[in-house]
């Protein structure tokens, strides 16, 4: 969180859990923050005009993170800015795909989902689809991901928002690297060439008989007398 004022760092939890409460309209407490604290030295805090230092919050219910993220519009017109931290591999991964879609075509989902979509009959399995779905978004993968001795489940996903653009979907089993099932996805990208220009000589409207004079008036001969190869 960017622009949420300076404060006592130690009821910040609830600072922030009142802020998102008043904000989001949700019930939130303290209980529902992890962990969370202000990036940057307090050096910084004391600066005379200096912004409010950003907030970095880890919330202990991954569904009430992307309630929160997905809601961020509530924040229109306000000074506070939500930004979503990626990892280093994540991040990188983001601004390739972003250079090939465009901003606006891009979104990021991920995390652990320990929810297994084959269980029809579980309420967390209908509250995950129910999720995806409000969305408008799609979950691609259909067999089980972790298969051990005693069960398989679905706990890996592919969510998507445009399932047209998905030529393929499927897992690959890797028991050497992990116990789960590798998840991928391949997808028709249209991606804009960059223009190339060539520069050629058009001789359509060539004079050949005035192009034979001008050979015939250059002195040839003279080449033989200049020492300098880049002259000649």
């Amino acid at each position: 969180l960017f622009g949420v004022p300076e404060g006592d760092t130690r009821i910040l939890p609830d600072t922030i859990a009142n802020f998102i409460s008043a904000k989001f309209k949700l019930e939130v407490t303290a209980g529902d923050i992890n962990f969370c604290y202000r990036m940057g030295s307090s050096a910084q805090a004391d600066r005379k005009g200096k912004r409010p230092r950003p907030v970095a919050v880890y919330f202990v219910n991954r569904w009430l993170r992307d309630k929160i993220f997905f809601s961020k519009s509530n924040l229109k017109g306000s000074s506070v800015v939500l930004s979503e931290i990626l990892t280093e591999n994540a991040l990188q991964l983001y601004k390739q795909t972003k250079t090939i879609l465009g901003a606006k075509n891009v979104w990021t989902w991920r995390g652990d989902f320990n929810t297994d979509l084959l269980d029809f009959e579980s309420a967390k399995a209908k509250y995950v689809s129910d999720i995806i779905e409000s969305f408008g978004m799609k979950q691609l993968i259909k067999q089980p991901t972790r298969i051990t001795a005693n069960t398989a489940t679905l706990i890996d996903y592919i969510i998507v928002s445009n399932e047209e653009i998905v030529r393929d979907v499927a897992t690959i089993h890797a028991a050497e690297v992990s116990d789960h099932e590798l998840v991928y996805c391949i997808i028709d990208v249209n991606v804009k060439q960059k223009q190339t220009f060539v520069t050629v000589r058009n001789f359509k409207k060539l004079n050949y008989e005035q192009f034979k004079s001008d050979l015939q008036s250059i002195p040839w001969r003279n080449i033989y007398d200049i020492n300098d190869a880049d002259s000649k």
